[in-house]
């Protein structure tokens, strides 16, 4: 009988918000009536898709009763993508009891090389001036889990998120996350990917996480 204590972490994935391309696919695709996308491009002006005006609204009108999900958590992380970075942000800003370094992981981006999950340097994103009107903008940390100093998507393994997801799950092996909580905000691929479970714009979705086998378990 294996009589080892079991290092376990709790792991909060929380899908982005509605984005600016997620608006488009659902409207003009159905308008179109095609599930092609290649027969619809984004343009440049969808590139780093940030949030739309409904995915804003999604976060504003329930925030406060999800922040309870993930209040207790003691690592967030998050996709330098713009949705996703603005959904977490926005989640915790003015949050008077929040006090967390967040970060930013390339590793957490989407699976698909369209122009949306293309992302920006880390001196352009440093500078956005939507993103340092949050009050928690203080709280990232622009080193740690960085791989790479200049565009997100040159990272190793940018289009293969089976192999982000492993990379991401040796992170989590570290006796740092024993027995914590973290959250995670990243986006569809990503979470359908690490739990063979498909979320919801700003859907909040708990598992457990075997770190010495890796098994993973919905909660």
């Amino acid at each position: 009988m294996d009589l080892r204590e079991k290092r376990i972490l709790k792991i909060i994935f929380v899908r982005h918000a509605e984005s600016t391309a997620n608006y488009y696919w659902r409207e003009f695709l159905e308008i179109a009536n095609t599930t092609n996308k290649t027969a619809m491009v984004l343009n440049e002006n969808f590139k780093n898709s940030g949030l739309s005006a409904n995915g804003f609204e999604q976060i504003l009108t329930s925030r406060e009763s999800k922040y309870d999900i993930i209040k207790n958590a003691s690592y967030v992380f998050s996709s330098p993508i713009q949705r996703a970075l603005q959904t977490c942000l926005l989640t915790y800003n003015n949050v008077k009891d929040f006090y967390n370094e967040i970060y930013l992981c390339p590793l957490l981006m989407e699976q698909y090389d369209g122009i949306e999950n293309k992302g920006v340097t880390v001196e352009e994103i440093k500078t956005n001036p939507e993103i340092m009107t949050y009050s928690n903008y203080k709280n990232i940390n622009w080193d740690k889990y960085f791989y790479t100093k200049d565009k997100w998507w040159g990272i190793k393994f940018r289009t293969n998120v089976s192999a982000r997801v492993n990379e991401f799950k040796k992170i989590l092996t570290s006796n740092e996350f024993t027995n914590k909580e973290i959250v995670v905000y990243t986006h569809w691929g990503f979470i359908t990917e690490f739990l063979n479970y498909s979320t919801k714009n700003y859907e909040f979705v708990s598992c457990e996480f075997d770190q010495d086998t890796g098994a993973v378990v919905l909660k």
